[in-house]
């Protein structure tokens, strides 16, 4: 059921930081690069594998600790995460009023609109070490939407992304759960790649509009 988001962005950003943040920590990089099974076979292959795993373990705790001594960065990094955040929420409700009020869509709105909704996620996606490990991206995962279909993918978008700012480690403070956080990077990912296909279609449902 589509409605709209009230959350506070800087409430959103701070939980999602602090449940990222301790989350690379605790679980490493393992989710977010995953190594390749160790070679047991080849000892001088596992001592390589051995090497670059600590190596990523070194630099990832490294960068959390620089981040631990400048507070001044940690603000300007929740500040911009809440400002993306904010604008998502604002879209989204933009968008799902159009649907709740049975509207014809405004595709230049909807190109503008996906096209923020692409930039912010994708933002939000890197300043929180958030992609999806390359084996679990599916291509193609979503058409390029055209009439009639394209309001079923704006419904679509809206949904995703309220899955992913309702997620409980984004919601609930001091949550961390590690599945909760891989969900969190395949909601976003969803969000990127429809808001990606979405902004094709109605780029061209309105040059043929016009």
């Amino acid at each position: 059921m589509l409605n709209s988001i009230n959350k506070d962005p800087l409430s959103l950003a701070t939980n999602l930081l602090a449940a990222a943040t301790l989350l690379m920590c605790v679980v490493t990089v393992a989710a977010q690069h995953p190594t390749q099974p160790a070679d047991t076979t080849n000892p001088e292959k596992l001592a390589e594998q051995q090497l670059s795993s600590r190596e990523m373990q070194l630099r990832n705790l490294g960068s959390q600790a620089e981040l631990a001594k400048n507070p001044k960065r940690l603000e300007e990094i929740k500040a911009g995460i809440a400002q993306d955040f904010q604008r998502i929420l604002i879209l989204h409700n933009q968008l799902a009023r159009f649907l709740l009020d049975n509207k014809p869509l405004d595709y230049d709105f909807v190109s503008d609109a996906s096209a923020e909704i692409r930039k912010r996620a994708s933002h939000l996606q890197r300043t929180l070490a958030l992609a999806v490990p390359d084996e679990q991206l599916i291509k193609d995962k979503y058409p390029e939407f055209a009439e009639p279909r394209m309001r079923d993918g704006v419904a679509m978008l809206c949904r995703q992304i309220k899955s992913f700012v309702t997620n409980p480690i984004i919601d609930k403070p001091g949550t961390v759960s590690e599945p909760q956080l891989r969900q969190a990077r395949l909601d976003l990912q969803d969000v990127i790649d429809l808001s990606g296909n979405i902004k094709k279609g109605s780029d061209k449902l309105r040059k043929s509009s016009h």
